[in-house]
């Protein structure tokens, strides 16, 4: 077993992560976009909503992160980028959802110091500049406070999934237990014979054999007192 999960440990951490999710969805309430809507969200997952201006947002942060990466090319594959996008990207929004709701059940917490110091250190390398950062926000189309909810965010999924992959890894004891147990060899010898032939010569003991042998372990055949 050890060594199936770690020969597939990749396979097994993803289905654990569908199998969660889906186990999770059962009862959940999820509502998708329908056209003519007039509730103002895209996407609702119990309480949680995911605004219809939201989703098209990220969905122009997945484009101009296309376009940045792939330059002039880009127009050689939009048709192909985006073909699925929508669909792709409801998904991940709903998966999201749900691991962030189940990480919550579980007491996992993420704090306001952790978001700020991710902030900090992986947008800014330790350099934290408020006009970068203002402009940064512009550029993506997020207020302050919706950019650290959605690092917030991740942070739990990231939490669970941890949690999820450290269950498939082996323990020293286990691995030890499982390399001794395979690379152990064993010598056996025995011996066959007919009980009969034996039995035959044998002779039951004397009455007095019994009497004398009773005596010598008198005390340890006696028994406790019962009541």
């Amino acid at each position: 077993m050890i060594q199936f999960f770690h020969r597939y440990r990749n396979s097994v951490l993803a289905i654990l992560v569908v199998s969660l999710v889906c186990l999770v969805m059962t009862g959940f309430g999820i509502d998708l976009m329908r056209s003519g809507n007039q509730s103002g969200y895209a996407i609702k997952v119990n309480d949680n909503e995911i605004s219809t201006q939201d989703f098209y947002q990220q969905r122009r942060n997945i484009i101009d992160n296309y376009r940045r990466n792939l330059g002039e090319a880009f127009g050689q594959f939009e048709r192909q980028l985006t073909a699925n996008l929508n669909q792709e990207l409801v998904d991940n929004l709903i998966s999201g959802a749900v691991l962030e709701e189940f990480a919550r059940d579980l007491n996992l917490y993420v704090g306001d110091e952790e978001v700020r110091d991710t902030i900090v250190n992986q947008l800014f390398r330790g350099q934290f500049d408020p006009l970068q950062y203002q402009a940064f926000l512009r550029e993506s189309g997020m207020s302050a406070q919706g950019f650290e909810e959605k690092i917030k965010s991740e942070a739990l999924q990231d939490a669970l999934l941890s949690l999820v992959q450290d269950t498939t890894q082996a323990s020293e004891a286990e691995a030890r237990t499982l390399y001794e147990r395979e690379n152990t060899n064993y010598s056996v010898k025995y011996l066959t014979f007919d009980p009969e032939s034996f039995r035959s010569k044998v002779e039951d003991p004397s009455d007095e054999t019994l009497k004398s042998l009773y005596e010598e372990n008198a005390a340890e055949l006696e028994e406790p007192a019962r009541v």
